[in-house]
């Protein structure tokens, strides 16, 4: 079958699905992010496609085998290092301040069965996208993420490649890591006033 050549010039990623012009001119082609070939990218408005065209059961004309862009990764709106650091960062101030004040295990379970809950969370969210099935909410993942999952949660963003680019879901993503901090501070059991003479001790 001859394969045509057009750009993406409409993209719903939450939806998995989108509108192909073809560069000989003529109607949008629906594609869905089931068409494309493994190898490919996640989809962005711009891309240059190749496809085959196929009519569906509606009489609607699609897109399949849908060869898009390969190879390196699209750049993130942040560097993986950041988000390692962030966690890092946690975990330092975690352990220091359980050598000044013993710290719960339920602490620490909490913020470990939330991590992996919420990688999975997240592993599932893409599969559904790539398969075009029904998505996890973006709610949930903020939800598990501010109950203490965000350290799988930037985890997963990394190693999975997923919820990297959009920034609508990014910024209350590092809202929720905020208040998580705070309120661990918070419901931490070392008194400000022990820590700050712990501090000024050494």
């Amino acid at each position: 079958m001859t394969r045509i050549h057009g750009i993406l010039n409409s993209w719903n990623d939450d939806r998995g699905f989108g509108f192909i012009t073809p560069a000989g001119g003529g109607k949008r082609v629906f594609v869905h992010i089931s068409a494309f070939t493994r190898d490919a990218l996640r989809p962005e408005i711009g891309d240059i496609l190749s496809f085959e065209p196929k009519k569906a059961a509606d009489g609607r004309v699609q897109a399949v085998a849908v060869h898009g862009p390969r190879g390196t990764p699209r750049s993130r709106p942040y560097p993986a290092l950041v988000g390692y650091l962030v966690i890092a960062a946690f975990v330092a101030v975690a352990f220091s301040l359980s050598t000044l004040w013993p710290i719960s295990r339920w602490f620490v379970a909490i913020f470990v069965i939330m991590s992996v809950a919420c990688f999975v969370a997240y592993a599932a969210d893409k599969s559904a996208a790539r398969a075009g099935r029904w998505r996890v909410p973006e709610v949930t993942l903020l939800l598990l993420g501010i109950l203490g999952g965000w350290p799988g949660a930037v985890l997963a963003q990394q190693w999975l490649r997923h919820k990297t680019r959009k920034p609508s879901f990014l910024g209350p993503f590092w809202v929720t890591v905020v208040i998580n901090t705070i309120a661990f501070a918070l419901l931490s059991p070392l008194p400000l006033g022990d820590l700050v003479a712990g501090l000024l001790s050494r």
